[in-house]
């Protein structure tokens, strides 16, 4: 590192910086790729892809990109990897730091490869800087920088090394975001087949997502909001009030929900973190309940009348004690009370109990 002067620093981090505010892998390894090629005195840098147990290789992205056919020169690679000394270094010792065919092999004795006389001949590759992004005992992506003739310095080893653990911790967050934005979507398609609703809000209570049944859902239980694009102001207070839990745990979603009731329905808001890598954001679940048709879905089904005031406030998301308090009775009772609801209705937990009766409703 000593030397890179206060320049080179600079420019690092400048370059950087701007790598950490990118939220999809494609902008992020072009941005590595053409900024790496801009800071070390490389002819072209490309994202590599390898899988050593299959063993498969794959150009993710180059700057400036390849004019060969990297699809049929892959075989050969693979072929010799075993020829390939930087490769071979970081399977035996697993070290991600940036090294250098040169730092391995001679000319001479790079010439003499099979992987130098059926590959990097025909790429006019006559060295080569590689570090990986991700350290694994398994598949791994690398950074690998190519010139037509010897001549790296150690300049150049210093910056690579200085921007590796920028460069592997923006791409492992743009992975924990693409993972997390398929979870959400896999979770909004599962909650519209239970017919929940879904909306991303952040602490100001500004909408950013949100399904269509979720809209109608606030507007008529809560109004319209006296600002486009903002939840109703009984939804904002709500949000902030349970914002500070959420920031410092996520569990939110543990504690009982917002309950209102409209028309003889009931509307639950849950809480829970969003899949942001910011953590600014929260997603609302709403669930509506038919309180009538459930209250003659507990009576078709056997329910005593306490029994069914218990599953009343059941389903306004209580605990025990809050049903207690409600119905000024002990939590003792309480939890009788739902212990033979349980075993009335086939059952083992509340949210069971509730789902049977929901499927009992006319």
């Amino acid at each position: 590192m000593s030397s890179l002067t206060r320049r080179d620093y600079e420019k690092v981090v400048r370059t950087t910086a701007q790598w950490h505010a990118l939220r999809s892998a494609d902008e992020l390894i072009e941005a590595v790729t053409r900024d790496c090629l801009a800071l070390i005195d490389a002819d072209r840098v490309s994202f590599e892809h390898f899988v050593p147990t299959v063993p498969d290789f794959s150009i993710m992205a180059a700057t400036p990109a390849w004019e060969v056919d990297f699809d049929s020169l892959a075989p050969v690679l693979l072929d010799h990897l075993h020829e390939h000394p930087c490769i071979q270094h970081h399977l035996r010792t697993g070290d991600p730091t940036a090294l250098k065919i040169s730092d391995f092999l001679s000319t001479r004795q790079f010439h003499r490869t099979e992987l130098y006389r059926r590959l990097y001949r025909r790429l006019e590759c006559e060295d080569q800087f590689g570090m990986t992004i991700n350290q694994s005992t398994g598949p791994f992506s690398a950074l690998v920088a190519y010139r037509v003739r010897r001549g790296y310095t150690e300049r150049d080893r210093a910056i690579l090394n200085c921007v590796r653990p920028h460069a592997a911790r923006a791409y492992a967050n743009v992975q924990w975001l693409a993972h997390a934005r398929d979870v959400t979507r896999t979770w909004r398609r599962f909650a519209d087949l239970l017919g929940l609703a879904t909306l991303e809000a952040d602490r100001a209570g500004r909408i950013h997502n949100a399904s269509q049944r979720a809209g109608e859902w606030i507007e008529r239980f809560f109004g319209r909001a006296d600002q486009p694009a903002r939840l109703p102001a009984e939804l904002r207070r709500w949000l902030r009030s349970r914002w500070p839990r959420l920031a410092s745990d996520g569990q939110a979603a543990n504690h009982a929900p917002l309950s209102t009731d409209r028309d003889g329905d009931r509307l639950l808001v849950r809480l829970m973190p969003a899949a942001t890598a910011a953590g600014d954001r929260a997603t609302l679940v709403m669930e509506l309940q038919r309180t009538e048709s459930l209250a003659r879905a507990a009576h078709s089904m056997g329910l005593t009348a306490a029994q069914q005031r218990v599953v009343a406030e059941l389903a306004r998301g209580r605990t025990n004690r809050q049903i207690a308090a409600a119905l000024t009775i002990s939590p003792h009772t309480v939890r009788k009370h739902l212990e033979n609801v349980y075993d009335r209705l086939g059952v083992d937990n509340r949210a069971a109990a509730l789902a049977a009766l929901h499927r009992r409703q006319p």
